[in-house]
């Protein structure tokens, strides 16, 4: 359910999922600023917020998305940081 490596954690729960996911991170360092990014199976992105915390929790509705894999991401400095997938059933 968690990724760890160098100081970086990132948790995505229920997985899987139904009308949203709770996602917590915590990162090592602060960075200004990072991008939280979430892409379906086909490549799009549906869901983009920017974060300026090094910890911090996110509820994320899917009321609307399809059932499926999608790939979670907190991105900085043009490089992906963390990855983690969730799985939607509808």
């Amino acid at each position: 359910m968690s990724l760890t490596h160098n100081s970086i954690k990132l948790v995505l729960f229920p997985n899987p999922s139904s009308d949203y996911f709770t996602l917590y991170y915590s990162l090592r360092d602060l960075f200004n600023p990072g991008t939280l990014v979430v892409i379906d199976a086909n490549g799009k992105t549906i869901y983009q917020t920017e974060i300026n915390y090094t910890r911090d929790q996110i509820i994320i509705p899917t009321n609307n998305w399809v059932s499926g894999q999608y790939a979670v991401s907190i991105l900085a400095d043009g490089k992906t940081i963390v990855n983690k997938k969730i799985t939607l059933i509808k």
